[in-house]
């Protein structure tokens, strides 16, 4: 089973010490659940309305001192430690995985067993960068959404086209953060000002 982390700060205005936190406890947090040999590592942080991210094979300590992961600018973000069930060990195969627009990113936690027939169906269009299951679910939100424009209302459309069992959070350059799960674990924790999601 693979990891996944999320932390979205919602105190008013953005200072550096949010900023910095927010990777900081991100990074903190995977290598807490990191209980085996997971194969890679990764975060996508916010930061004035632009995702980036950071990923690489290896384990959380290796990736981190490579990228400096637990340094990344944002208010917002998501992680992951991966656990290959489709696809190589490789940089491509790494989460989180953007969609094509560049303005979504997932991390993902299950197997989605209609993948093949969703690229065939609805994401034929789409370039995929990696061979996971979970870019297509990433990409499928980002083709809901260019209908509706409303990240809720396109994450409900795509969880009602899976088959499988998944939790993933995912992260749009709007700064919202959603997470759903079907048949895998998910905890949502609240605090005065932060959301976190694992």
């Amino acid at each position: 089973m693979c990891s996944i982390i999320g932390c979205i700060n919602t105190a008013s205005g953005t200072s550096s010490n949010i900023s910095s936190e927010i990777s900081s406890k991100l990074v903190s947090g995977l290598s807490h659940m990191e209980y085996r040999g997971y194969d890679s590592v990764g975060v996508s942080m916010l930061d004035r309305g632009a995702i980036s991210t950071q990923k690489d094979v290896g384990k959380v300590s290796v990736v981190n001192d490579l990228y400096h992961l637990d340094k990344m600018a944002g208010t917002a973000g998501i992680g992951h430690t991966r656990w290959a069930t489709h696809g190589n060990v490789n940089y491509s195969n790494a989460h989180p995985h953007h969609s094509n627009s560049g303005k979504i990113s997932l991390v993902h936690n299950g197997v989605i067993t209609n993948h093949e027939e969703i690229r065939t169906l609805y994401l034929s269009k789409f370039e995929f960068l990696s061979e996971t299951d979970s870019e297509v679910i990433v990409n499928l939100i980002q083709y809901y959404y260019d209908i509706s424009f409303d990240p809720l209302q396109a994450v409900m459309e795509c969880i009602s086209k899976l088959e499988g069992h998944y939790s993933f959070i995912v992260l749009f350059s709007d700064g919202t953060i959603i997470s759903a799960k079907h048949h895998e674990p998910l905890i949502i924790g609240v605090s005065s000002n932060e959301y976190f999601f694992c």
